[in-house]
C-alpha cells in the first residue's frame, strides 16, 4: 500500500505530529509512504530524504535506515522519530564515519569517530557534548589519550615510540610544566608554548 501526498507540499507532518529535530535534520515533511509490512515502511520526504524501517504511524520507531539526497546514510535505532540506541553514520561515499549511542536524538554514551580505516577517535558523550575519557588511535596504535569535561580538554598524554609526554591541562589551557617519560624510567620536566595534541583534539571536538 502506498500513501501519496499531493504534488504541492502537504501542510502536515508525519503522522499528524511534528517530527523532532534529531541530529540528522529529520524535521521534514512527508511526501509519500509505502507500507512494506504492518510495522515496516519506506517513507519519503519532500526534500528527497528517505527512511526505510520500522515505524509507528509513519514515524520512525525501531530499527531503520535514513538516506539523505547528498548520499549520507544513518543506520540504527529510532524512537519517536529520533535516534535512540546504537547508530552508525556513513558518508556519501558509503564510508563509516561515526558509530555510537544516542539518547532521544542526542549522542549520549560511547562513540567512535572514524577518519580513515586506520585512524579513529574513541570517546564518550553526555547530552551531545564530549565528556569523559578519549583515545586517538592510528594503525591501532594509541597515540593520544585525554579527558573531556563538558567539551573542554583536560590532561593530555601523547605517546611516541620512545617516550610519552604528559601535558597538565585544565579547560584546554596548559597548567605548569610538561612531563616527559622514557622507557628506562627517566623523567624530564620542560615547558612548551605550543601543544600539538591540543590542536588536534580541538578539531575533533568540532565533529
Amino acid at each position: 500500500m502506498t500513501v501519496k501526498s499531493a504534488r504541492k507540499p502537504i501542510r502536515k507532518t508525519v503522522g499528524g505530529l511534528c517530527l523532532p529535530k534529531a541530529n540528522i535534520d529529520l524535521h521534514l515533511l512527508l511526501e509519500a509512504a509505502e507500507i512494506i509490512e504492518p510495522k515496516k515502511a519506506t517513507i519519503y520526504y519532500i526534500d528527497g530524504a528517505k527512511y526505510v524501517g520500522e515505524h509507528i504511524n509513519l514515524i520512525p520507531n525501531g530499527n531503520g535506515e535514513c538516506i539523505f539526497p547528498d548520499g549520507r546514510k544513518y543506520i540504527g535505532e529510532f524512537s519517536c522519530g529520533k535516534f535512540h540506541g546504537k547508530v552508525e553514520k556513513y558518508s556519501a561515499d558509503d564510508i563509516l564515519v561515526f558509530s555510537g549511542l544516542y539518547d532521544k536524538g542526542k549522542r549520549h554514551g560511547d562513540g567512535i569517530i572514524y577518519f580513515t580505516k586506520n585512524r579513529r577517535f574513541e570517546c564518550s558523550y553526555v547530552n551531545d557534548v564530549l565528556d569523559g575519557n578519549a583515545k586517538f588511535f592510528s594503525n591501532d596504535v594509541l597515540k593520544i589519550e585525554c579527558n573531556f569535561k563538558n567539551s573542554k580538554v583536560n590532561n593530555v598524554i601523547e605517546y611516541h615510540s620512545n617516550k610519552f609526554v604528559k601535558y597538565n591541562i585544565v579547560d584546554e589551557k596548559i597548567q605548569g610544566d610538561i612531563e616527559i617519560y622514557f622507557p628506562d624510567g627517566t623523567k624530564v620536566i620542560g615547558t612548551e608554548e605550543n601543544c600539538k595534541p591540543i590542536e588536534l583534539i580541538l578539531e575533533l571536538n568540532k565533529l
